[in-house]
């Protein structure tokens, strides 16, 4: 999991945009992304919501697991 900022264009003018993602292994190890989430800065609610539409949509039974990009990747 991670977020992403870039500039899009909203309302004639351009501001920075958090896009929150979370990817996830494959009993065979291979990498999925499980959703992605456009909101306006990486705050706690932007995690909670996004954490709650994962849940909404099945995601079930995960746990965290972390090493370095290089290695996991």
């Amino acid at each position: 999991m991670d977020a992403r900022f870039d500039k899009v264009r909203m309302d004639h003018r351009v501001v920075s945009r958090a896009f929150l993602w979370v990817a996830g292994m494959t009993p065979e190890g291979q990498r999925e992304v499980l959703g992605f989430l456009d909101w306006p800065g990486e705050t706690e609610r932007a995690w909670a919501e996004f954490f709650r539409q994962l849940k909404g949509r099945g995601l079930e039974g995960w746990s965290w697991w972390s090493r370095t990009p290089t290695a996991a990747w």
